[in-house]
């Protein structure tokens, strides 16, 4: 990890549930195939992508192929 004391302690709780969140994306077939929608636009990264994805409601993220 790049960072240390303080700001090392701050930042590493949320890059874990980060990438948490990635790993549930990556497992759910429709979710998935969101992320890459998402991902296929200019400037969109795993981060905005998950962002946007946690912000879908309950009932679109059930969705699967």
């Amino acid at each position: 990890m790049f960072f240390s004391g303080k700001l090392g302690s701050a930042i590493r709780p949320p890059i874990a549930r980060f990438g948490q969140a990635v790993s549930l994306v990556a497992a759910n077939p429709g979710l998935a195939s969101i992320d890459r929608r998402l991902r296929s636009a200019p400037g969109v990264g795993p981060i905005v992508a998950a962002t946007r994805i946690a912000e879908l409601p309950v009932r679109v993220s059930r969705l699967t192929p």
